[in-house]
């Protein structure tokens, strides 16, 4: 699905006739950022550093430093987890020069418009802390599967999914699946009717494929322009998700399903 999305984007933005320059590229404790440049205007995206698949097998760095368009989805396809994360962040960077957020969707939380009942049953894939506690106790069950072991305090870990994810009606899935590709398996353990959302700054690139693949809201985050620098800085003194968002707005954009 990663493949499809760097793809569908690639071919957007040159059917466009759009042009970018790659101005910076950080890979940060937390997070990785770009940011480019597209005639007098900058933006920035960011991806998820996967710091836990990271070996100490030698990594080149030449390989992923000159990211463009020409070379992201190949980037994308690597098996060097850096190099993924570097080409989803400059995905996502391509993504807000072409990606359309209602003012109305600006400044949304995805609990405004993925509502829970007292019947649901909700899966989240990764620990995604805040909505976890927003959401428990208003629903029947609630399983939380987190890949990384640092991260995990009383989540499952990820092999657990094929005996969770089956019986969710809802499914909160990070947007860190991208970046290590367990996306496809996620949505392929998932039942056909459950209701499925992608959060995230990582999850910030074009929907479309996201919606196409059966995700009912993708919400994202998008650095005010104002504070891309104050963004950078954020990311190269390993902040994290809370310290982030201070410099720009979180969104909720929603798809229909498929068919």
């Amino acid at each position: 699905m990663l493949d499809e999305i760097c793809e569908y984007v690639v071919n957007e933005v040159s059917r466009r006739g759009l042009e970018f320059a790659t101005v910076d590229l950080c890979v940060g404790l937390r997070y990785t950022y770009a940011v480019v440049r597209s005639g007098r205007e900058e933006f920035i995206g960011f991806s998820y550093t996967p710091l836990e698949d990271l070996t100490h097998i030698h990594q080149e760095v030449s390989e992923y430093a000159d990211v463009s368009l020409g070379s992201v989805c190949d980037l994308i396809r690597s098996v060097n987890p850096l190099a993924k994360a570097v080409a989803l962040a400059y995905l996502n960077a391509v993504s807000a020069t072409i990606t359309e957020v209602p003012a109305d969707s600006l400044g949304k939380d995805l609990l405004d418009c993925m509502k829970f009942s007292s019947n649901d049953v909700v899966v989240f894939v990764g620990y995604i802390g805040p909505l976890v506690r927003r959401v428990s106790g208003k629903v029947r069950e609630v399983y939380v599967l987190e890949r990384n072991p640092l991260r995990r305090q009383a989540a499952l870990p990820d092999t657990a999914a094929p005996r969770v994810l089956p019986r969710a009606t809802k499914v909160v899935i990070t947007g860190a699946s991208l970046v290590n590709d367990t996306i496809d398996q996620v949505l392929g353990m998932c039942r056909g009717n459950a209701e499925i959302a992608l959060v995230g700054a990582t999850a910030s690139t074009y929907p479309e494929p996201l919606f196409n693949a059966g995700i009912r809201y993708v919400a994202g985050f998008r650095a005010h322009r104002e504070h891309i620098s104050d963004a950078v800085r954020c990311v190269k003194l390993a902040g994290g998700t809370r310290e982030l968002y201070r410099y720009g707005s979180k969104y909720v954009l929603t798809g229909s399903r498929p068919g």
